[in-house]
């Protein structure tokens, strides 16, 4: 799993090195994961950089790639479709202007299913393995690939601006609001209200927070929750009740009580056609042993609380002592 910027860089050199052609970068914040890959793939030498986008067509990033434009994509590059610009890119492959090139393809997963463009992203593959360059498919997170891609394309996520990330960028907001730079203590609050944000909208967040009092804290942790429940199933619960307050779940209550305010012991006992027997194992006082045993076609659950005086407990023998707390089975 990909925790941190620095170990995103690594996979993407370490890619590069392989001469990989296909690869899918899934992201949060699109134009952070294009200068990431730009900065970590370029190198000493300025290899030509395009992206394209349905709106723009195909567009130069560099003066690499605009010296290139002409000799692969010809005079209609801003209006070249995604099946033009893959079919231009195969073609392209052998062109020497643009050995190494790295073409970002934004949000593919809308078109990808097409038969075209499937076909046009797998024919990449070969030809850029030879010519040095690399396709980068720039998509959201939790995108699938398509299944005739899913052997030929790497997949790589960017991970969300570490806590070390938002300490970078949070001097630099205020100071373009034109306030005196943060305590420590500002910033951490910021930093817990911010983590799991993108880059872009964690910096928007962060900007519609400050006036000239300073940052409103709570009002930053509104604009999180509002980014986070943008997504599908998610919710934030604002409300203010209490476990105290529901009601007519006295049993459950007490089970999730006895969780959170005692130790739990997990004992896991399968039986295939006789019980298997359970012998001199330590319990600490006051402590709940769940024990779940299953037969082969059905399941049986049970929840003991030990208490610190001696019990038992049906089907389970507990025998707790000051001197020797063990548990015993009656079989």
């Amino acid at each position: 799993m990909i925790r941190s910027t620095e170990d995103f860089r690594s996979l993407l050199k370490a890619a590069r090195r392989a001469g990989t052609p296909l690869l899918a970068v899934r992201t949060a914040d699109p134009a952070s994961a294009m200068a990431q890959v730009s900065a970590s793939l370029c190198g000493k030498t300025e290899a030509p950089v395009f992206a394209w986008d349905i709106m723009g067509g195909i567009a130069a990033r560099n003066k690499a790639a605009k010296e290139a434009t002409a000799h692969v994509f010809g005079e209609k590059a801003a209006i070249a479709g995604p099946a033009d610009v893959l079919l231009a890119l195969h073609k392209g492959a052998a062109v020497k202007q643009f050995a190494d090139a790295i073409v970002f393809f934004n949000n593919p997963q809308r078109i990808w299913e097409q038969v075209d463009i499937v076909q046009g992203v797998w024919n990449l593959r070969d030809a850029f393995k030879v010519g040095g360059q690399m396709l980068v498919l720039v998509t959201t997170p939790g995108s699938v690939l398509p299944v005739e891609l899913q052997n030929d394309v790497m997949v790589i996520d960017e991970p969300l601006p570490s806590a070390d990330d938002l300490r970078e960028i949070i001097p630099g907001m205020f100071e373009s609001a034109e306030l005196a730079t943060p305590d420590g203590s500002v910033v951490d609050q910021a930093v817990d209200a911010l983590v799991g944000l993108a880059a872009f909208p964690a910096e928007q967040a962060l900007a519609m927070s400050l006036s000239k009092k300073g940052l409103d804290v709570e009002r930053l942790w509104e604009r999180k929750r509002q980014a986070v429940e943008q997504a599908p199933g998610l919710t934030i619960w604002r409300g203010g009740e209490t476990f105290a307050d529901i009601g007519g779940c006295d049993n459950i209550k007490r089970f999730l009580s006895a969780v959170l305010t005692e130790f739990c012991l997990a004992i896991l006992m399968l039986l295939n056609t006789a019980p298997r027997i359970l012998k001199n194992a330590l319990v600490h006082r006051s402590t709940t042993i769940v024990c779940f045993w299953a037969r082969p076609y059905s399941a049986v659950f049970r929840i003991f609380s030990c208490k610190p005086l001696s019990v038992r407990c049906s089907p389970l023998s507990a025998a707790i002592t000051e001197r020797s707390p063990r548990i015993r089975a009656p079989w």
